[in-house]
């Protein structure tokens, strides 16, 4: 059902991916879903519609503290 190239993991959607391997629109539609009570996190994971939830840095401090303990050590 998923996508084996670099786009949302919604066959039928060609945006790039945003959060959780899906466009900003379809993770919203999902977001949406969730908060109704329709369905949950898990379930999409299952069926193939999302990846788990993953920590993203994008702070550019936090990046370059990141880089200096890891030079550091």
């Amino acid at each position: 059902m998923s996508k084996t190239k670099n786009g949302c993991l919604v066959q039928e959607c060609r945006r790039e991916p945003y959060a959780r391997g899906m466009c900003r629109s379809c993770y919203e539609s999902a977001r949406r879903q969730i908060v109704a009570g329709n369905r949950s996190w898990e379930e999409l994971v299952e069926m193939g519609l999302a990846r788990t939830a993953q920590r993203v840095v994008r702070n550019p401090l936090t990046l370059a503290l990141q880089r200096a303990e890891q030079e550091a050590s």
